[in-house]
């Protein structure tokens, strides 16, 4: 190809070319670099390539180390991505993610001409990815982590817990009454009682804990740094207090509580699933004893589950079902 068509062809392509020469001065912009740098190819012309080509990591950390210097041997050199979150900071001072590579350019005789770096905005795909990457974390009503987020979070709560040489703990939490609710006053009703309920645990909690919705009227929270059954009735008591504050929804005023398992690690279960099920157990036990009422886990309960076990029985199948519907 001649260098006619050669440049023809650099004019034409959707990706941003930048070109340097070997002191990395800008020798070359094709029109989608000349856009997303915001220079024009005569005024970049000669310009360090630093100045044109501007770069940063997402989160506001200063600017990277550029990777079109290679001072030193040159021939060794081969091309590479450029960093993850890499942001890019026009002349007139917005930014857009890309993400492309650089290469050196080596004469025939070995020594360095410069390099070139191809890039494109990735700004609404990243955006598209981390939207998907929220909904397969989130429930869509309460936008709470739900059961997969939540076992992320347990797994690195392990990890902090074995650092500290702590334990956190596991309330799970179901609302009395939410069914009739549905039944009287519709499910938009019983959503937005369930949106209102999410806010109130959120003020409740620190924020390094996790508040999770893992179906219907169930929540789980997961409470970091807790070593002792006293710290996490105090929780407990103090979340028990603020649902019982009457929501005002619309011209209804309407009183609501719930019922609460506790569990804690590692004495109660050592990963989600194990901690779920002994909360779960504590749960049932509480709401056998009364509405708005805790229990937490413990050899009593245990021994209390073996003397009625059809009706726990059934209760974990029902759940097992309405989380996990394919199976």
């Amino acid at each position: 190809m001649d260098g006619r068509l050669a440049l023809l062809a650099l004019e034409s392509v959707a990706d941003g070319v930048l070109c340097t020469d070997a002191q990395g001065l800008v020798t070359y912009l094709n029109p989608e670099a000349e856009r997303l740098t915001g220079w024009s190819r005569s005024a970049a012309y000669a310009r360090s390539v630093q100045l044109i080509f501007s770069l940063c990591q997402g989160g506001g950390v200063p600017p990277l180390a550029h990777p079109l210097l290679w001072a030193d041997a040159p021939q060794s050199k081969t091309g590479h991505a450029l960093p993850e979150d890499c942001v890019l900071t026009s002349r007139q001072g917005s930014e857009v993610f890309i993400e492309g590579s650089t290469a050196p350019l080596i004469e025939e005789n070995g020594t360095l001409a410069g390099a070139v770096v191809i890039f494109r905005d990735v700004t609404t795909a990243r955006a598209h990815s981390q939207e998907l990457r929220h909904r397969s974390q989130h429930d869509p009503l309460t936008h709470l982590p739900n059961r997969h987020l939540l076992a992320a979070r347990v797994a690195a709560a392990k990890e902090l817990a074995s650092g500290r040489r702590s334990g956190f703990g596991m309330i799970y939490l179901d609302l009395d009454g939410l069914k009739e609710l549905n039944d009287t006053g519709g499910h938009a009703l019983g959503d937005h009682v369930l949106q209102q309920v999410a806010a109130r645990l959120l003020r409740c909690v620190r924020s390094d804990d996790t508040v999770s919705r893992i179906g219907g009227d169930e929540f789980v929270l997961m409470v970091n740094d807790i070593d002792s059954a006293q710290g996490m009735a105090h929780f407990a008591q103090r979340i028990m207090e603020a649902l019982a504050e009457p929501l005002q929804l619309d011209e209804e005023v309407i009183t609501i509580s719930a019922s609460f398992g506790i569990a804690l690690y590692p004495q109660d279960g050592v990963d989600l699933e194990s901690l779920l099920k002994s909360a779960d157990a504590a749960l049932y036990c509480a709401k056998n004893a009364g509405r708005c009422n805790y229990r937490f886990y413990g050899p009593a309960i245990a021994a209390a589950l073996s003397t009625e076990p059809a009706g726990f029985s059934r209760r974990l199948s029902r759940r097992a079902r309405t989380e996990h519907p394919e199976s």
